[in-house]
């Protein structure tokens, strides 16, 4: 008897651990691009964009802190080939979604292009 209830005691407590260590979605974190004059330290850089990776790596769904016009997306392999390019209006609390499904497994870089001097980037990478 001691070792059912033991067995059932276990089985609760593995119920509610395991939400903690299920796959949820994965935070991206943007890093500015010297592009031009404008050069931050990473500790003082501003946030402009916060990118959400899927958990099923199909979609990152970036949201904008600034207004900042037309801004153009474009996920890269390792070595810079441009795979996909989306174009969006940045502003203030709007989000702009980008498709990511097509991708093969592997390791890839998100830019977003704020203008032709600034850039934000971020890495992810997608699995089978």
């Amino acid at each position: 008897m001691k070792i059912k209830l033991f067995s059932l005691i276990i089985v609760l407590i593995g119920l509610i651990i395991s939400p903690a260590f299920s796959i949820t979605d994965e935070e991206l974190e943007y890093q500015g691009v010297n592009m031009g004059d404008i050069v931050y330290p990473t500790s003082v850089q501003p946030t402009l964009i916060k990118g959400v990776l899927s958990s099923d790596k199909k979609t990152i769904v970036n949201t904008f802190f600034e207004n900042m016009g037309r801004v153009v997306f474009q996920v890269t392999d390792m070595n810079n080939q441009a795979l996909i390019t989306k174009e969006a209006i940045a502003f203030t609390g709007g989000s702009a979604t980008i498709d990511i499904s097509s991708l093969a497994p592997g390791n890839y870089k998100i830019y977003c292009f704020i203008s032709s001097e600034t850039a934000q980037v971020a890495q992810f990478q997608v699995f089978e």
